[in-house]
Order: structure tokens, then sequence, then C-alpha cells
């Protein structure tokens, strides 16, 4: 087990080094390194985050508890959450 937590419902993907899951009830996008370690979280705040996917070098997901839902994306390292 890399890592435990959160009781929301889970999206995740995997990259060559980390993987990548959003947590619908406690609004996170959440990355672990494969190797295990401390997991980070890069975005919080997050509308009821779902579907996620990886695209040149950026992390996409859709906010489901917007009006009408929203896709957002932000770098694969952390950074500024930006609505699409």
């Amino acid at each position: 087990m890399l890592a435990h937590g959160g009781n929301g419902e889970k999206h995740l993907i995997q990259d060559e080094r980390h993987l990548y899951w959003t947590d619908a009830e406690d609004g996170t996008l959440t990355r672990l390194s494969k190797s295990g370690g401390v997991p980070m979280v890069l975005a919080a705040g997050q509308p009821h985050p779902g579907a996620l996917t990886l695209a040149g070098g950026s992390l996409y997901w859709v906010n489901r508890r917007m009006e009408g839902g929203t896709v957002v994306r932000m770098p694969v390292g952390g950074g500024e959450v930006e609505l699409i």
C-alpha cells in the first residue's frame, strides 16, 4: 500500500514516476511517488473533483459541483489551477 485515507470517490492516473488522484469528498488532487513517500496535495478546495487525465505536462480534471461542471488544468508539478 502506497497511501490510504479519504473517504470520497477517487479517480487515479499515473505517469512514469508518480500516481495522481482526485478525492471528491475532500476536494483534493494529490500526487505520490511510485517509490512511496509522503503524498503531496497539489490542489485543494476543488468542488467535487472527478475524472482526471494527463496531457502535455498538465493535469486536467472535471469539477462536478460547479454549475454545469468545469474543466481545469495545472502543471504536473503543481502550480495555479486554470479554468478551461
